[in-house]
């Protein structure tokens, strides 16, 4: 399995954010400001109550130094591209490197802002952690070879569609026996619209850290490679 790029890391921390301001003081210009001398967004709410479609106050296109490490602190490693959302129940951070910086982002914006503005954050506060990985990778087995009655399957659906052209699996999806929304599932790998076969280029979606997900990526191929 080939990483291709990361399209998306997001990290989403559930806490309440009236914890953090116990008492209500008037902080919310000051904090943006802060926020956007920090990590240089480019885009920043007006004021607390400029949402955007998600109900966020949404900062954009901003940059955070990550260490090689993956931790916080002096200024090594590289910048990596960040967006922040804050809402009443957590904050939600995206890279297009990893889940373990997008973390690490989060943590430097609540214990850097805790320090500067006497915030009441501790870790204890956050009650639970998801991510969602979106991968675009190259496999080198195809998915036919889950089942070799799917040619025969295939062989069907060109003559029901009056085709010629190939066709085959384009697509795994699993999730849990129930799901609160249609679009919400733990793991999904799909053919990438608009390449062509012999490319073998998939868009991959999964509930998971970046680096786990790609871990699962890898043991799947292998998998499928073993039937061939």
């Amino acid at each position: 399995m080939e990483l291709l790029n990361v399209q998306k890391a997001r990290s989403v921390w559930l806490f309440d954010s009236n914890d953090l301001n116990p008492r209500g003081r008037s902080i919310g210009t000051d904090l943006f400001e802060w926020i956007k001398a920090r990590y240089h967004f480019e885009k920043v709410p007006s004021s607390v109550s400029d949402l955007d479609k998600t109900k966020a106050l949404h900062f954009g296109n901003g940059k955070f130094r990550v260490r090689e490490d993956g931790s916080t602190g002096q200024p090594l490693g590289e910048d990596v591209t960040v967006e922040l959302r804050v809402y009443n129940d957590g904050i939600v951070g995206d890279t297009r490197s990893s889940s373990k910086d997008t973390d690490a982002f989060l943590a430097d914006v609540l214990d850097s802002a805790t320090r500067e503005f006497g915030l009441s954050y501790t870790p204890a506060l956050i009650r639970r952690k998801l991510y969602v990985s979106e991968l675009n990778v190259r496999m080198g087995a195809s998915m036919m070879l889950l089942n070799p009655k799917l040619d025969e399957f295939t062989a069907h659906l060109r003559g029901a569609l009056g085709s010629n052209s190939p066709t085959e699996l384009a697509g795994l999806a699993f999730w849990p026996d129930v799901v609160p929304k249609p679009d919400q599932f733990v793991f999904r790998l799909e053919r990438k619209w608009g390449f062509a076969f012999s490319e073998q280029r998939y868009l991959a979606i999964a509930s998971l850290q970046t680096e786990r997900h790609i871990e699962l990526l890898s043991e799947l191929e292998q998998m499928l490679s073993s039937y061939d």
